[in-house]
C-alpha cells in the first residue's frame, strides 16, 4: 500500500512532460513532523503543492465510501484535519479547504 507514493514519483519521473510534478505528487503522504512516507520528509522539504494535494486526499479519503466504512460527513472529516494541523498537514491548506467548504464550493 505505502509502495505507491514512490511508484507515483518513479512513473511520473519518466514521462518528460510531468517530470517536474513526479516529487509534488509523490509526496502527498509525507507528515509536516518527518513520519510520512516514502521518503519521511519534514516541513523544511515538503513543498506547497504536496501540501494542497495532501489535505486534499485526506478530505476525499474521509469524505468518501470505502469498503470498510461509509463516508465521513464534512464537518467530522474537517475536525480530523483540523486535529492534524500543524503536525501532519500545513494550516494554510486546512484553512483555504475550510473557507471552501463555508462559500458552499465543496460539501
Amino acid at each position: 500500500m505505502q509502495g505507491h507514493a514512490a511508484h507515483t514519483t518513479n512513473i511520473l519521473g519518466q514521462i518528460g512532460v510531468m517530470s517536474e510534478m513526479a516529487m509534488i505528487a509523490g509526496s502527498h503522504h509525507e507528515r509536516l513532523d518527518g513520519k510520512g512516507y516514502p521518503l519521511g520528509l519534514d516541513e523544511r522539504s515538503i513543498a506547497l503543492e504536496s501540501r494542497i494535494i495532501t489535505v486534499a486526499d485526506i478530505y476525499d479519503a474521509l469524505t468518501t465510501d470505502r469498503p470498510y466504512r461509509s463516508a465521513m460527513s464534512s464537518g467530522k472529516a474537517m475536525a480530523i484535519l483540523h486535529g492534524e494541523t500543524g503536525v501532519a498537514v500545513d494550516q494554510r491548506c486546512v484553512e483555504a479547504l475550510q473557507e471552501l467548504i463555508a462559500q458552499g464550493q465543496l460539501s
